[in-house]
């Protein structure tokens, strides 16, 4: 069977290898770390030159304390503010306390973009046949460019260019940072609360809050 510190090496070299800069990694390793004997978590924090945040006892017995519940880092300014908090439950005995703090990783921006997309259910596809029917295909070949990247290019534009005559299409933003359910009515609905709400804000009269 392979045991969990195994696991651990594997996902850290995999991280490693594939040029990961900041690793976080937390949770109940099942090993006291603040026992001198218990060394194979601390082997591994040392082979890949980790730090670890956490040096006191995060679980609790009716005859004992450990410290189970690692907080580590590639990094030392990775993590601030780490903390050992009260447990959830009530317990007298066996139990765990969580570990807390601040991961610093700046949240990469997202940006807007265009995208054109094509309402096919709308489509007259008969004109588009007859549009595409009517190309003269033999000498746009024939006595076109020799370039293949430049036939390609040319072929894209005709194509797209009666898929446009043909099928009705519009251009949409699409925001990377919205939920998947988000479409234009519930933005139009969320601005005209907005409205409501700032009038009402500013007049205070009964029926604008109504």
């Amino acid at each position: 069977m392979i045991s969990l510190f195994t696991l651990i090496e594997h996902s850290l070299d995999q991280a490693v290898d594939t040029g990961v800069e900041k690793i976080v990694i937390l949770g109940d390793f099942n090993e006291d770390y603040l026992k001198p004997s218990n060394v194979r978590m601390k082997n591994i924090i040392r082979k890949y030159d980790m730090f670890q945040f956490i040096d006191e006892p995060t679980h609790f017995t009716e005859n004992s304390t450990s410290c189970l519940d690692l907080v580590i880092a590639n990094k030392r300014n990775v993590i601030d503010l780490v903390h050992v908090g009260h447990p959830f439950l009530n317990a007298n005995i066996r139990y765990h306390c969580p570990t807390f703090g601040i991961i610093k990783i700046e949240k990469p921006s997202q940006t807007c973009f265009k995208r054109r997309i094509w309402l096919y259910d709308s489509g007259d596809l008969n004109l588009f046949r007859e549009k595409l029917s009517a190309v003269d295909w033999e000498n746009f070949i024939i006595d076109g460019n020799n370039d293949v990247d430049l036939l390609v290019e040319s072929f894209t534009q005709i194509l797209l260019k009666t898929a446009a005559e043909s099928i009705p299409n519009k251009i949409i933003t699409v925001r990377k940072t919205d939920p998947p359910w988000i479409n234009n009515t519930i933005r139009r609905a969320i601005r005209k609360r907005n409205r409501m709400n700032k009038r009402a804000k500013k007049s205070n009269l009964p029926e604008h809050w109504s």
